[in-house]
């Protein structure tokens, strides 16, 4: 499990990187307009995921079961999408009122993720035996 917590987080490393390599691109070929919410996505991926899986991993802890882990990744996902969209939409000078589906839907599916892991800890595999 360790070497696999290891791979998810350097996978989590190169999304973060790629979102600051994006980010950059981004910004230089807006001619100076930037958005915070371009600039500090990388920040989602890093803390989010690279952190996490490698305590998972340094730690030897539980690695989550594919339910949780799931909902865990997709809310990630959703976060860092959605702070992407809303950076170009900035930079752009426009707004668009179903931006608001990417943090709650983010939230919700990490909220979840997280719950289901910390319930696989407390309880053991009985609980989450089916996920």
């Amino acid at each position: 499990m360790k070497k696999k917590s290891h791979f998810i987080a350097l996978i989590y490393l190169a999304a973060a990187s790629l979102c600051a390599a994006f980010a950059a691109v981004y910004e230089h070929f807006s001619h100076g307009v930037y958005s915070p919410f371009m600039v500090f996505a990388f920040l989602i991926p890093f803390i989010g995921g690279f952190i996490p899986f490698l305590l998972i991993g340094l730690l030897k802890g539980r690695f989550p079961k594919k339910l949780s882990f799931y909902l865990y990744n997709a809310g990630i996902g959703f976060l860092t999408v959605g702070s992407l969209m809303q950076g170009a939409l900035e930079i752009y000078g426009t707004t668009n009122s179903l931006m608001a589906i990417y943090p709650v839907a983010g939230g919700v599916l990490l909220v979840h993720g997280i719950v289901l892991y910390l319930l696989q800890i407390m309880f053991g595999s009985a609980y989450t035996k089916a996920s």
